[in-house]
């Protein structure tokens, strides 16, 4: 798989998982309680298709969600750090 191919994947799985949470999409909530029978069932099949879809879309851009997070959380304590700094001066 190319490297343009693999980022296209990862974008629309992003695009996908994005879309299967459950906010804003009345239709395919209401369908599939209809089907299931159970609105917590529902949810609970929308969670699981939007996670299998970030992780792939996770895969495809060849990105650790840990580490991303890690370094954000890092930055944020720096910014806090230096911006008390400042304000005690």
């Amino acid at each position: 798989m190319t490297e343009r191919n693999r980022k296209s994947a990862g974008l629309i799985c992003a695009i996908v998982a994005s879309f299967l949470n459950p906010f804003g999409y009345d239709i395919l909530v209401y369908k599939l309680t209809q089907l299931t029978g159970n609105y917590w069932t529902t949810m609970h099949i929308l969670y699981v298709f939007a996670a299998l879809f970030f992780t792939l879309s996770f895969i495809f851009y060849r990105v650790n969600p840990i580490k991303l997070l890690k370094s954000r959380v890092q930055k944020i304590r720096i910014y806090l750090k230096t911006r008390n700094e400042k304000d005690l001066r």
